[in-house]
């Protein structure tokens, strides 16, 4: 039995290193409600109308709602100077603190200020076994295996002894940072890369979002962080009925696909049911 309930890809496609190129939209497996290609570069607002700038509830709450005072960690698999992805503690401590993203938006689907509490850093051959990655690619629904088993170990001495101390100290939701060369097989034919910039999901307890190298960047991270504390178990949190099917997508970010600037950072554009439009505008 998998332990992955449902997945949600992102609908922002980039190159790496780069944050903003071409998007594409959520990825499925067969748990997912899925959503198809999309470039952002064409529009100003997911292809949707202008901004009304007057309340328009979009956005409603399927049951078990948001994530309220998360506390974020980051897991970055792979060797320093070997496959190892670059740092964003910096970027995501600013996400979870920002006044006109994080505090302006989230806040309105019942979402406070996050706590992002660090790192932890796994080497490639610790979190991934021989035989996951066949021609750069790791099944998305091994990979939930190994997140699971990643959050849930402890650290043993050189004699093999467990110390009962967890390899990853525990938080409401991770970011996984893929190691270099190593991509998702989303099934149904779909990839990362190809198909999604990232995706986030839900284990057994715990919304993890997972960042593969060509989504290595600010509009995909703010993307999926966003996503996983609104909608923390994909398709029982916050999204939109009315465009779960479509070809844009139903969460938070998927109805903006735009770059925007909060605080002086790039960011991805949300969904305010407040205004009734994509914010932030700039």
């Amino acid at each position: 039995m998998s332990f992955l309930r449902f997945i949600a890809a992102s609908a922002l496609l980039v190159a790496c290193g780069g944050d903003s190129t071409s998007a594409t939209s959520d990825a499925g497996t067969p748990d997912a409600y899925g959503h198809k290609n999309f470039d952002a570069q064409t529009t100003s607002d997911a292809g949707i109308a202008d901004a009304v700038e007057e309340p328009w509830d979009r956005m409603t709450n399927h049951g078990t709602g948001a994530l309220g005072a998360p506390h974020l960690r980051s897991i970055y698999v792979g060797t320093d100077g070997v496959d190892l992805a670059p740092s964003y503690d910096a970027y995501i401590s600013f996400l979870v603190s920002s006044p006109d993203w994080w505090g302006a938006i989230l806040s309105q689907y019942g979402v406070q200020y996050g706590t992002y509490d660090g790192a932890t850093d796994i080497p490639t051959s610790t979190f991934i076994h021989d035989g996951d990655v066949v021609n750069g690619f790791i099944n998305w629904a091994i990979l939930d295996m190994r997140v699971h088993q990643a959050v849930h170990a402890t650290i043993t001495d050189d004699a093999g002894a467990d110390s009962g101390v967890p390899l990853v100290p525990r938080a409401d939701a991770y970011v996984v940072f893929l190691p270099d060369g190593v991509n998702v097989d989303l099934g149904q034919g779909e990839t990362t890369c190809a198909n999604a910039g990232g995706y986030h999901s839900y284990d057994t307890d715990e919304p993890y979002a997972i960042i593969p190298p060509c989504g290595r960047s600010l509009i995909v991270i703010s993307h999926e962080i966003a996503e996983m504390v609104t909608d923390p178990e994909p398709g029982s949190g916050w999204f939109s009925d009315a465009d779960e099917q479509s070809m844009y997508g139903g969460e938070i970010g998927d109805l903006c696909n735009m770059i925007a600037h909060a605080d002086g950072q790039s960011v991805t554009a949300l969904w305010s049911n407040k205004d009734g439009t994509c914010e932030p505008q700039n």
